[in-house]
């Protein structure tokens, strides 16, 4: 990269722009792959890996691997930390069992909780709430029935649907055949 000389002619740091680097050859000159600088840096210890990569730029920055990331730059090795949906330690990261999901940095299989509508053990297998039951929430709650007035057709379901005005159904209803008119009203059930 050619910097602009200085009123003096000379180059110097203050020189060279973002991403380069005054070398020790009198030169402004990029910073290794994967890193940047700020302007007027004078020398490659200025260069930071790139957000998502870690190393050091003077024997360089490589990417994270898959699952796993760096939230900020720097220039000293960095610890790659895992996405959520995953946990795993030293950079190395495993995803969450089907129907669970975790915290970005999670390191333990036990961060991963299962997702609303499923229910299991925290790091476990999840299992989806039956029909006429439901879970609002992540975690390892069980899933609850629907109340009186509710149901629910589906599996994994995280709401349950109203009855129409004017009728009710049981708890833990699992179609809209369960609602009932109300005393004093008539129509199809």
């Amino acid at each position: 990269m050619t910097a602009v000389p200085s009123a003096s002619g000379q180059l110097s740091a203050a020189n060279c722009t973002n991403g380069t680097y005054f070398n020790a050859t009198g030169a402004c000159v990029d910073c290794p792959s994967f890193s940047t600088s700020p302007p007027a840096s004078s020398t490659i210890l200025n260069c930071t890996c790139n957000v998502g990569y870690t190393g050091n730029s003077s024997s360089g920055c490589v990417p994270c691997n898959d699952g796993t990331y760096v939230a900020a730059s720097g220039n000293t090795p960095a610890q790659c930390t895992c996405n959520s949906g995953f946990y795993g330690s030293t950079g190395t990261c495993n995803a969450c069992p089907s129907n669970s999901n975790s915290a970005a940095g999670s390191s333990d299989l036990t961060n991963c909780v299962c997702n609303a509508g499923y229910t299991g053990p925290d790091g476990g297998t999840c299992t989806a709430c039956d029909m006429g039951t439901y879970k609002g929430g992540d975690g390892s709650a069980a899933c609850v029935d629907c109340e009186a007035g509710t149901y629910l057709n589906i599996t994994a379901g995280t709401v349950c649907v109203g009855c129409p005005s004017n009728t009710n159904s049981p708890s833990a209803s699992v179609d809209q055949v369960a609602c009932i008119c109300d005393a004093g009203y008539t129509g199809p059930d």
